[in-house]
């Protein structure tokens, strides 16, 4: 009977454990380019960052660009919300971030379309896939 005890404690425990580190993120996805490019865009509470992941056509691998930032412009907010770089190698990457309370509580995306230079030319327009 001990040994059972002792498994529920340990079982509890690790459940515990797991659901403090439950994050609340909320995602959307976004298609630019003629469907050549996604964005992934992560909004997570818990952290308070929005991440945006840049990804191949068919939204399956990541997709590394060569920019500093990419822009998000959400109704009902003045300026672009501007993601910066993460973790650039050979001046790409595919993951741009910010604090959550740049997007001034406006988390919802249809709201909000991402501006991105994923080719050469002007920033591309991603708008939310329905």
């Amino acid at each position: 009977m001990k040994g059972l005890t002792a498994i529920a404690f340990l079982l509890f425990v690790i459940g515990a454990a797991t659901a403090e580190n439950k994050e609340d993120v909320k995602t959307g996805l976004y298609e630019g380019d003629g469907h050549k490019f996604h964005i992934r865009l992560a909004i997570n509470s818990t952290k308070k960052e929005v991440l945006a992941t840049v990804l191949d056509g068919k939204a399956k691998k990541k997709a590394p660009i060569e920019a500093k930032t990419i822009e998000l412009k959400i109704t009902g907010v003045k300026d672009l919300v501007k993601l910066d770089a993460k973790d650039a190698k050979d001046g790409k990457t595919a993951e741009f971030t910010a604090p959550l309370d740049k997007l001034q509580g406006k988390t919802a995306f249809k709201d909000i379309e991402i501006w991105a230079k994923v080719n050469v030319g002007p920033p591309t327009k991603f708008e939310l896939e329905e």
